[in-house]
């Protein structure tokens, strides 16, 4: 079936199952039928639970320096400027105007000012075209080296309630990860096949293991850090690169993983990637004879809008 027909039933077919919200097996046999299997994971899938924004939203979405600035997160001083010196054993200043100052003299509006600056942006040094603006570049260095960030911000976007959110809120929450997909929308994707470990008493594995068994997709709703293979390592799967974070390997196929390498500070040798919490996959487990445990994979699903290509920079345009 092909051209105008097939669009109008593609059409009939969402509208009567309600938009396309929420993912059923009715939908999903009537999309089959359609020739279209997976556009519902992008375009008229069901929005993230917590953020509120259809996935296709939040995989183009970019924050200007100026409506960072205006965030709660960033005026309360819960998401610091880079500091002058990160040396425990000297009082945190930050240059403004020139001049160093101790963060807690700053007023909200001078926080303001700070993260507002243009001039402030970081170009990782493999790609001097891409420029992140000082919330973003912040929030990701933040998860990657806070002790508890990325629990916390995962278990957030998970839909979990924490027990200690320490001095940040809800809504920090929520705009700190709105910095981190903006941010991570601003570099390159990588095409990669890496890994990830978890304990198989986890939530998370037994997630991952249900969609395998169901056939259902696995809506990825929180941050996934991975760690790049060579070719020798996906084939030997069994042993993950780092055992110590789990007894799990998880190989993850992904077209749209993020090279954050370079903006760790602390742990700058480690290849890391991160991939954003709006990306579906086909989740196989696969029975490795070496393993104890399935080996799950996952491979992303093929996307339209040109596999979430990337936006003009909302530093230049001046707009999400």
């Amino acid at each position: 079936m092909s051209g105008i027909g097939s669009v109008k039933q593609l059409f009939n077919a969402l509208i009567e199952l309600g938009g396309g919200k929420k993912t059923s097996p009715q939908l999903l046999a009537q999309l089959d039928a359609l020739g279209h299997p997976h556009i519902q994971l992008l375009n008229c899938g069901p929005a993230h639970g917590v953020l509120g924004l259809s996935r296709e939203k939040l995989a183009q979405m970019r924050i200007t320096p100026q409506d960072a600035a205006k965030m709660t997160l960033i005026r309360a001083g819960k998401l610091e400027p880079r500091l002058v010196s990160d040396s425990d054993f000297t009082p945190p200043k930050v240059l403004f105007n020139g001049k160093p100052r101790l963060l807690e003299t700053l007023s909200q509006d001078e926080r303001s000012a700070l993260f507002e600056d243009h001039a402030a942006v970081w170009h990782p040094p493999e790609h001097a075209e891409v420029a992140l603006h000082r919330g973003e570049h912040r929030a990701i260095q933040d998860y990657m080296s806070a002790a508890g960030q990325s629990r916390l911000i995962n278990g957030f976007l998970r839909g979990e309630k924490p027990q200690n959110m320490g001095l940040k809120t809800p809504k920090d929450l929520h705009e700190f990860a709105l910095l981190m997909i903006s941010g991570l929308n601003a570099l390159p994707s990588q095409s990669v096949v890496s890994m990830h470990t978890l304990p198989s008493k986890s939530p998370m594995f037994e997630n991952m293991m249900r969609a395998a068994r169901d056939g259902k997709p696995f809506q990825l709703d929180y941050f996934l850090s991975v760690t790049p293979l060579t070719q020798q390592q996906a084939l030997d799967r069994h042993t993950p690169p780092n055992s110590s974070l789990g007894d799990t390997a998880i190989l993850v196929h992904s077209n749209i993983a993020k090279d954050v390498s370079s903006v760790n500070q602390i742990y700058a040798q480690e290849k890391e990637s991160i991939i954003p919490p709006y990306v579906s996959f086909k989740a196989n487990a696969v029975q490795h004879p070496k393993a104890n445990q399935p080996v799950l994979e996952l491979i992303e699903y093929s996307r339209t809008k040109n596999d979430y290509s990337k936006p003009d920079s909302a530093l230049n345009q001046g707009q999400h």
